[in-house]
């Protein structure tokens, strides 16, 4: 979904980064939502579907395309 991100980012001309962080809410928590997907977040109770990356920011999340470093 990253990538699908940056190219969207790319194609729409979204690289402010209020934009980016929209983008980013598009594939993780509004993804969720838009298909009514219960118990999601970083909460008891919930699933445990984790995908850890390097970059610890958002807008280097999108720019640089490494594999995750974690995926549970």
């Amino acid at each position: 979904m990253l990538e699908v991100a940056f190219l969207a980012s790319h194609l729409l001309w979204m690289t402010k980064r209020r934009e980016i962080e929209a983008l980013h809410e598009m594939i993780t928590t509004r993804a969720a939502k838009a298909i009514n997907l219960g118990r999601y977040g970083l909460e008891a109770g919930c699933e445990a579907n984790l995908v850890v990356l390097h970059q610890s920011d958002v807008a280097d999340a999108l720019r640089f395309h490494e594999p995750p470093r974690l995926v549970v």
